[in-house]
């Protein structure tokens, strides 16, 4: 159990926000934050964790939910219509859950990427946008993960391209 008085700290750190845009080194003045948390501070990655604890619970039963800083990416090894209707359900799963804790979603960053010799792309999965339509996931053919491209075949081609190009970059500048 959390202390009372923790809580109402908490509170107020987070209700007493106000930020000041710059924009070609001129200020505007004082404007409150109303939502979010700053960036940097030290209770910033503990707020969030907390918030997003029982994200994994929500939708963990129909597929593997893996999270590193804000994204979340679900996993299922799909080898029946089964499977993916069990990857679609914790999609939905997703979508009660952010709409539980008041959490606009924006589905133009959800998307889909299968990885096999042999994919069956006839599958199309869905998600409410932030106006409770349903619209389809994109199907890409490769995706970058903590600084990583995946491609669905995972031979690297693409992220290796990419490290070669800055290492040119870089041998330019030196240069």
């Amino acid at each position: 159990m959390i202390d009372e008085g923790v809580i109402k700290w908490i509170v107020d750190f987070v209700k007493k926000i106000s930020s000041r845009p710059r924009d070609n080194g001129s200020y505007s003045g004082w404007h409150n934050v109303t939502s979010g948390i700053p960036q940097g501070s030290v209770l910033g990655p503990i707020l969030f964790l907390s918030y997003i604890n029982d994200l994994v619970d929500s939708c963990g039963s129909y597929c593997d939910t893996y999270i590193f800083a804000y994204n979340a990416k679900f996993y299922r090894h799909t080898e029946c219509p089964e499977d993916q209707k069990f990857l679609q359900l914790a999609i939905n799963a997703l979508h009660h859950w952010s709409k539980k804790w008041l959490l606009s979603l924006n589905s133009n960053k959800c998307h889909v990427v299968s990885y096999g010799r042999t994919i069956d792309t006839s599958t199309v999965y869905t998600i409410m946008d932030k106006n409770q339509q349903t619209v389809p996931l994109a199907r890409l053919d490769k995706t970058k993960d903590i600084g990583v491209y995946f491609d669905i075949k995972l031979d690297f081609k693409d992220h290796m391209h990419e490290k070669i190009n800055k290492a040119y970059m870089m041998l330019g500048l030196i240069n």
